[in-house]
């Protein structure tokens, strides 16, 4: 097949492209041509603005995709500009989304009240009632953020009889080159070798679902290219993990010795609380993409997560985000919980 990617040089994108450019596949990736160095070799480049897509439709119509995978949109603009450059051109759309399209989500962030929804939540459980939740962050207009909700662009990708659309909900996602770090809080003071992990008991419990980058690729891959996947909404991830779990796996493959400790939010120095609204469980089914197209993940979750431990251990960002090394606060915060 003939496959596009937009968004195929960083992270997810480009483990999407390996994988199906390792199955044979016809890869071009559109990108704005700052970085190329998780694209393999014999891969066709297109650069260009994926925000500002009609100005590139003739270099991305002269490719003649069948598939279009667009692995970052942010909002329903995206989708809109996408069928006007590929109807009629490309046969599928693939639209990346996420699992924060579900009203937990919501709850969790602040933004929705109400009863907590039942886990697991399948593709049908109720979804944000309220748009544009990253808004009370990103009150500039003129920030991609402000208009950031993925449910009308799902809208949007779903009602298109010229373009059809599979909708892919992705989970937390961990892997090498990761640039959101998300197993950083565990990593840092392991790597510095400290003697306990400090954690508050809210977020130790908390659960959430993960995948690691291959697996999540390779569910992006077969739904890409197989036709069941026509009209259809699926989540995708490895399992739910609470947070001490992870914490857990991250020692062991950090062969750290120390001791997790975790006590009231209050408790706790700033930089330790979770400050959720209500630490709702992201919990999330991938039955439905399990059963309809026999998907099973190529990768144990802990040895993904093993191999990102390791690569996070390696690839520390400079400098390292805010609180992460408070360990002043957190000595003071051990000494009171001990009684001294």
């Amino acid at each position: 097949m003939r496959i596009l990617v937009i968004g195929g040089t960083r992270f997810i994108g480009a483990a999407v492209v390996q994988a199906l450019h390792a199955a044979g596949h016809t890869v071009a990736v559109f990108h704005r041509g700052q970085t190329e160095r998780g694209v393999p070799a014999g891969i066709a480049h297109i650069t260009g603005d994926a925000r500002k897509l009609t100005e590139s439709r003739e270099a991305l119509v002269a490719f003649a995709p069948e598939i279009v995978l667009h692995n970052i949109v942010l909002s329903e603009q995206d989708v809109i500009d996408t069928q006007a450059v590929f109807s009629g051109v490309a046969r599928r759309l693939i639209m990346t989304s996420s699992i924060d399209v579900y009203r937990m989500f919501g709850q969790l962030n602040g933004i929705e009240s109400g009863e907590r929804q039942p886990i697991p939540a399948d593709e049908d459980a109720p979804l944000r009632t309220v748009r544009f939740p990253y808004r009370a962050q990103f009150p500039d207009p003129e920030h991609p953020m402000h208009h950031y909700d993925k449910i009308p662009a799902e809208e949007r990708a779903l009602s298109s009889a010229e373009l059809p659309a599979t909708i892919l909900r992705l989970p937390m996602v961990i892997g090498e080159g990761d640039y959101q770090k998300r197993l950083l809080p565990f990593v840092v003071p392991m790597v510095d070798r400290r003697k306990v992990l400090l954690l508050s008991e809210t977020y130790a419990a908390w659960q959430s679902t993960y995948g690691y980058v291959g697996n999540v690729a390779a569910a992006m891959a077969l739904a890409a290219t197989d036709d069941r996947a026509i009209g259809r909404v699926y989540n995708v991830g490895d399992g739910a993990y609470a947070s001490l779990e992870v914490a857990r796996m991250v020692a062991d493959a950090l062969s750290w010795q120390g001791e997790i400790i975790t006590a009231p939010e209050d408790k706790l120095p700033e930089s330790l609380r979770f400050g959720v609204a209500d630490p709702h469980p992201i919990v999330c089914s991938t039955a439905r993409i399990e059963r309809e197209l026999g998907f099973k993940p190529p990768i144990a979750f802990v040895d993904g997560l093993r191999s990102t431990a390791l690569w996070d251990a390696s690839h520390l960002p400079d400098p390292l985000p805010d609180g992460l090394r408070d360990y002043q606060a957190q000595e003071a915060a051990l000494a009171a919980l001990r009684g001294r």
